[in-house]
């Protein structure tokens, strides 16, 4: 079986358009958006409606993010959530909430984790309902890994940090996965041990230089490999559209620098 995993997609349209093109013409059986559709890409409703489209054909998972949870979550609980971030992405979101169709963001088929061949999918973390704690490097990694264990799931693969990478012990710990990089391991895991990968990001990656990415998962009876595969786009021209719209100067340019470091 083919799993092709998109991570935070973060309102880049045209991102999104050419990883969902590159899935079809390389073939899946079933295509997992890990969530964050919005904040920060100019591409609201737009990006509201291609993934409707993806979803609806029957053969797609839809995951929530904190980034689609502050959206659809009680005034008071977004506030709640907002009062803890910066000033650019407070702006960010508020600009994407007055240009939201509700009606269509509600309707998606959200859920807030899955299970595709034994392996566990969700936005942040394998911890649970609403807990957006970052996997980062070392220890974080390792009591993900555990945690997994201990839900008797061998693999999980979550986004959120926006940066590709793979745990295991068997890896003698965590390194990051490049754009080309392919992994396999063995079905069962040896010894008991559980594998964290983390997807990366289609649509606002933050490592240098970036690169849009999706995880491409080939699922046999006695392996798993894992390859992450480069999104080609205009870069510049999605630039170019964060430049055109309506949020303040300061947070377009702290937004176009993600796409512009070296």
């Amino acid at each position: 079986m083919k799993v092709s995993v998109l991570g935070d997609v973060h309102g880049n349209l045209p991102a999104l358009q050419r990883a969902l093109a590159s899935i079809r013409q390389r073939g899946t059986d079933r295509v997992v958006i890990l969530g964050d559709l919005l904040t920060y890409g100019p591409f609201v409703r737009d990006v509201v409606d291609l993934v409707a489209d993806v979803v609806g054909g029957g053969r797609a998972t839809l995951l929530r993010g904190n980034h689609d949870w502050v959206y659809s979550a009680t005034e008071q609980e977004s506030e709640t959530y907002r009062a803890n971030l910066a000033d650019w992405v407070r702006e960010s979101i508020e600009w994407c909430r007055v240009r939201l169709d509700y009606t269509a963001f509600c309707a998606l088929p959200w859920v807030d984790e899955s299970v595709v061949e034994g392996i566990l999918l969700s936005h942040a973390n394998p911890y649970g309902l609403n807990d957006w704690t970052y996997l980062s490097a070392g220890p974080e990694e390792e009591r993900a890994a555990a945690a997994l264990a201990g839900r008797d799931v061998r693999f999980g693969v979550f986004g959120h940090t926006h940066r590709s990478r793979v745990f295991s012990p068997h890896l003698d710990g965590g390194r990051a996965l490049l754009p080309g990089d392919r992994v396999e391991f063995r079905r069962p895991c040896a010894d008991g041990c559980a594998v964290v990968m983390n997807a990366g990001s289609v649509g606002q990656p933050r490592y240098s230089p970036p690169a849009s990415v999706f995880l491409e998962l080939v699922v046999e009876p006695s392996s798993l490999l894992a390859e992450l595969v480069p999104v080609t786009y205009d870069v510049g021209q999605f630039c170019r559209s964060i430049a055109a719209c309506s949020m303040s100067e300061g947070t377009k340019e702290r937004l176009k620098a993600f796409f512009t470091r070296d």
